[in-house]
C-alpha cells in the first residue's frame, strides 16, 4: 500500500522513500513465502518468480467461516483457505473469482463468461462467489438437477447469492474497494427482489450494453496477442488503451 501510495501521489521529492518501501514489501513477502513454503518445497517462490509456486494439500489451509448465518437464521458456511499476507492475498484471492469462470467456459458462452468477470469486478470479496458459483456449476452439471444457466448468469448468481446470504455483497476479509452509486447494483440491472418484469428487460438491455462494450475492448487486445510483449509495453502506453474504452464508450 505504501508503495502503491508513494508512487500515485509523491508527498516526497525523488524516488528514495519510494524504493525504500518496495524493499520492505518485497521483505514481508519473502518472509510470508518462507512461513508457508518451508520445510514443504526445496525452491521458494520469490516476489519475481512465480515457477515455484503451488498449492497442495501439505500447505497451511485454514478452516474459515465465510458466512455467520446464526445472526439471520441460516446455516454457517465454512471452507478450506490457504490465506497469506495482505498485499499478496489481493492478487492471489483473485483466483477464487478466476477458477469458477474458468471451469464455467465448459458450460457456458463466451460472452457469459466475460458476463461472470463483469460480476466479479463488483465485489469487494471473492468468498461468496466463489462459493456461489461452484453451487451452481455442480448443479448445472448434475443430470438429477432441474437448475440451468439461464442466457444471463447474473440473474443465477445474485439470485443464489440473497437466497445464501441475504445480500449481494459481503464476506470475510475483504479485499478490495470496488466503485459505489446512488443505486443498487441489483437495481441498476433489474435484479432486485422486488424487481418487476419490465425493469429485468431493462436491466439486461443495460448489462448487455456493458457486455458489448467489454467484449469490444477485449477483441481488440486479442488482436494485439501476435505482438512481443516488448513490443507491447513501448507501442501500448496507457493513453491508449485509455483512448480505445472512450471511442467505444462513446
Amino acid at each position: 500500500r505504501k508503495v502503491i501510495g508513494q508512487y500515485m501521489i509523491p508527498f516526497t521529492r525523488g524516488l528514495q522513500s519510494t524504493i525504500r518501501h518496495a524493499q520492505e514489501y518485497l521483505k514481508k513477502y519473502q518472509w510470508s513465502m518462507e512461513a508457508t513454503f518451508g520445510g514443504r518445497a526445496t525452491r521458494i517462490p520469490s516476489p519475481f518468480s512465480r515457477t515455484s509456486f503451488y498449492l497442495d494439500d501439505n500447505l497451511p489451509y485454514q478452516s474459515i467461516e465465510i458466512f455467520n448465518g446464526n445472526k439471520k437464521g441460516k446455516e454457517n458456511i465454512s471452507g478450506e483457505y490457504l490465506l497469506t499476507s495482505i498485499g499478496l492475498s489481493r492478487v492471489l484471492s483473485m483466483s477464487m473469482f478466476i477458477d469458477p469462470i474458468r471451469r464455467a467456459q465448459k458450460v457456458l458462452k463466451y460472452d457469459q463468461c466475460i458476463e461472470l468477470g463483469f460480476i466479479a469486478s463488483l465485489l469487494n470479496n471473492p468468498f461468496w462467489f466463489d462459493h456461489v458459483m461452484t453451487k451452481l456449476l455442480e448443479q448445472h452439471l448434475d443430470p438429477l438437477c432441474e437448475f440451468q444457466f439461464g442466457r444471463h448468469p447474473f440473474f443465477d448468481w445474485s439470485r443464489t447469492t440473497i437466497e445464501t446470504f441475504g445480500t449481494w455483497q459481503g464476506g470475510p476479509f475483504n479485499r478490495w474497494s470496488p466503485c459505489g452509486g446512488d443505486r443498487s447494483i441489483l437495481d441498476v440491472f433489474g435484479a432486485g427482489i422486488e424487481a418487476t418484469s419490465i425493469e429485468e428487460e431493462k436491466g439486461k438491455d443495460c448489462l448487455e450494453g456493458v457486455l458489448e462494450v467489454l467484449l469490444d475492448h477485449l477483441q481488440w487486445v486479442d488482436s494485439l496477442a501476435d505482438v512481443t510483449c516488448a513490443d507491447v509495453a513501448i507501442n501500448l502506453p496507457l493513453v491508449m488503451v485509455q483512448k480505445h474504452m472512450e471511442e467505444i464508450c462513446e
